[in-house]
């Protein structure tokens, strides 16, 4: 027997969640979200460059995240959750914070969690938590991995480095400099330009981002 797939149903979610889509003007400031991104694309961002907007696909992947992760602080009930903080004027928000240490709460897929299982935090989260550790001086910081599939947890505890001071003090160097470098990736899926959330300044040159940039700002 012939299978018909009728697409309405995926198509009004797609146009529904593109609707709820909120493109927001950057607001210019770093977060604890940004400290793992490559300096071109936090520049951008301070000069409130527009990043490529997020399609269906993409917006959906990030609300089936914000259930999985909300699911799992509704059931930690920790007396204090998503609590806005500071360091060094980055601001972050933590998941939940039990005994006084930040957990950082990430949603992945099953299979990125075998791979998590193997290779431990990912960097870009470390510096997330590492940030809020820092900000309500503590030493250490735990990262909880959940397997959306089955809501599997893995939680990893790390002691607060120097890394977040190094990147913080890179970015505030290239604000006083007060240009857009030349796009190096931190990590290597964001030198992919499907991956990439600035792909039209990723190969340029230093003259040719200067001179796209001065077109922008006139």
């Amino acid at each position: 027997m012939e299978r018909k797939v009728n697409p309405q149903i995926q198509e009004a979610i797609d146009k529904r969640v593109l609707e709820l889509r909120e493109d927001r003007e950057p607001s210019g400031r770093i977060s604890a979200g940004r400290l793992g991104q490559p300096l071109q694309w936090q520049m951008l961002h301070y000069f409130k460059v527009p990043a490529k907007p997020f399609d269906a696909y993409t917006l959906r992947k990030f609300q089936r995240g914000k259930d999985v992760e909300d699911r799992i602080v509704e059931w930690l009930n920790p007396v204090k959750k998503q609590e806005e903080v500071k360091y060094r004027d980055v601001i972050g928000y933590v998941d939940a914070i039990i005994d006084g240490i930040p957990i950082e709460i990430k949603s992945v897929t099953n299979m990125a969690f075998k791979y998590i299982q193997k290779e431990g935090s990912k960097r870009s989260h470390k510096l997330q938590a590492e940030l809020y550790a820092k900000a309500l001086g503590v030493d250490k910081y735990q990262i909880a991995y959940v397997a959306s599939d089955d809501y599997r947890v893995l939680t990893f505890e790390e002691k607060v480095g120097d890394e977040v001071d190094k990147i913080i003090d890179r970015y505030e160097k290239q604000v006083e400099k007060g240009f857009i470098p030349i796009f190096e990736a931190e990590e290597p899926w964001q030198a992919k330009a499907d991956y990439n959330n600035y792909p039209e300044w990723m190969k340029l040159t230093q003259e040719e981002i200067n001179e796209k940039f001065k077109k922008l700002t006139k």
